[in-house]
């Protein structure tokens, strides 16, 4: 495949060469129509606001929080232009803080291969934590207590099918599992479920939201995680009704 692709690119290469310079100048036309160094609307949570940015010349966002007021000191998140170091190319899928503003998880993909990495940074002293999950896909979400991460992973084919949580016990130790049934010694639990899709879906209900799955077979039928109770099982919602016309 790979010896395809570089194949065609050479005959591009070979057809459209005498249109080097045209494409050039209109690659410059275009790059100076974008406001390369700019920055997103603050979004206020509690006492922070969290916003996003770019800088000229460089390719990734810069993701960043201020305390209090716009006016006080920036906190930089995460620079995904560092992440960007070393690698051809880098995606990231999820981006959570936890309720408590403390812990950043996110997920990035570094291959192309939609097959994302969950990470987990302590805010406020600016390192990671040990944990490294593979295999991850989008939906990611926080229990209310902190403590507690909601993540899918991927089958062999590729497609979620796997909704985890991963239960961080005192300070630094986390435990992973996938969710469904408890075990009380180790704060895990697990499920069996066919290769059916699964999604994270938010809805805010309580103070946080509440987290919903759903699967092909039967996507009328929410099930709900209560976020003050994270490691609790999953209930099955009210079924979605349709309106009558």
């Amino acid at each position: 495949m790979i010896a395809y692709l570089e194949a065609e690119n050479a005959h591009t290469n070979a057809v459209m060469g005498d249109t080097a310079q045209l494409q050039e100048a209109l690659f410059n036309e275009m790059r100076s129509r974008i406001k390369e160094t700019d920055t997103s609307a603050p979004v206020q949570i509690d006492h922070y606001f969290y916003y996003e940015r770019t800088e000229a010349g460089k390719q990734y966002k810069i993701y960043c929080r201020k305390h209090n007021s716009m006016d006080s000191a920036e906190e930089i998140l995460l620079d995904l232009n560092q992440l960007a170091q070393g690698h051809d190319y880098l995606r990231m899928a999820n981006f959570a803080v936890s309720p408590d503003h403390r812990y950043l998880a996110y997920a990035i993909d570094t291959d192309g291969s939609e097959v994302y990495t969950l990470r987990i940074k302590d805010l406020e002293s600016g390192s990671l934590l040990p944990d490294t999950i593979p295999n991850t896909y989008y939906g990611l979400e926080w229990g209310n207590d902190n403590y507690t991460l909601y993540y899918t992973t991927l089958d062999h084919a590729k497609r979620p099918d796997k909704l985890w949580c991963h239960v961080r016990e005192r300070i630094r130790r986390w435990t992973r599992c996938s969710y469904r049934r408890m075990t009380r010694s180790t704060n895990s639990c697990s499920t069996s479920r066919r290769a059916d899709a699964i999604s994270l879906s938010p809805c805010t209900v309580t103070l946080r939201a509440k987290f919903t799955t759903s699967t092909p077979i039967n996507p009328t039928l929410p099930q709900v995680i209560e976020p003050r109770r994270p490691t609790t099982r999953i209930q099955r919602g009210a079924p979605r009704r349709r309106r009558r016309r």
